[in-house]
C-alpha cells in the first residue's frame, strides 16, 4: 500500500510575504509611502505567483490546479527582526498570499476551509526572512495534514533555496 504525500505542492521564498494593510496601522505612514507599498505588494504577489505556478508544473500538476476543491493551508513566515516579527500581523500575511493564490492555486479563496499559519523569529536552522507554503485537497487525509504540517519540511525547504540563493 502506497503512502499519499502529505501535500500537493510546496514553496518556499526568500523574504517576508507584503501587505499593503501593515502600512494602514499607523497613522505617519503617508499616501506615497502607502502607494509604494502597494506597488511592493503587487511584485511580491507576482513573485509568489510565478514560483507557484513552477513548483505545480515541476510537479507535473498543471492539470490540477487551480483547483475548484477545497483546500488545506499552511503558511510558516520566519522573520530576521524582531522589530517586523513584533509588527506584521498574521491576518495581513494570510490575506496577501490567499489573494496571490487566486486563479493559480484555487479559483476563490473560499475553497481554503483549513488555514493554518504562524510566525517565528529567525532561529539557528533557518537564519533568514523566509516564508514557506503548503497545500492540499481538503479531503479525508486533511487531519493528517494539520497534523503534521510541519517544521522539518519548512528547514528542509529553506536549505535548499539558500543553497540556490548562495
Amino acid at each position: 500500500m502506497s503512502k499519499k504525500k502529505l501535500f500537493d505542492f510546496s514553496i518556499g521564498f526568500l523574504g517576508v510575504a507584503v501587505s499593503h494593510l501593515d502600512a494602514y496601522k499607523s497613522s505617519q505612514v503617508d499616501i506615497k509611502e502607502k502607494k509604494a507599498l502597494r506597488e511592493k505588494e503587487k511584485e511580491f504577489r507576482e513573485i509568489l505567483q510565478n514560483i507557484t505556478r513552477q513548483e505545480i508544473e515541476g510537479a507535473g500538476l498543471g492539470n490540477q490546479f487551480p483547483t475548484a476543491k477545497p483546500v488545506c493551508l499552511f503558511i510558516l513566515q520566519y522573520f530576521s527582526s524582531e522589530k517586523d516579527y513584533n509588527r506584521r500581523d498574521l491576518d495581513n500575511i494570510a490575506k496577501s498570499i490567499l489573494d496571490s493564490f487566486k486563479g493559480v492555486v484555487f479559483k476563490s479563496d473560499a475553497q481554503v476551509k483549513t488555514l493554518l499559519i504562524s510566525k517565528k523569529l529567525k532561529d539557528e536552522r533557518v537564519d533568514k526572512n523566509f516564508l514557506f507554503v503548503a497545500g492540499k485537497e481538503h479531503n479525508q487525509g486533511y487531519e493528517r495534514f494539520v497534523k503534521e504540517a510541519g517544521i522539518e519540511r519548512v528547514y528542509n525547504a529553506f536549505q535548499e533555496i539558500k543553497k540556490v540563493q548562495e
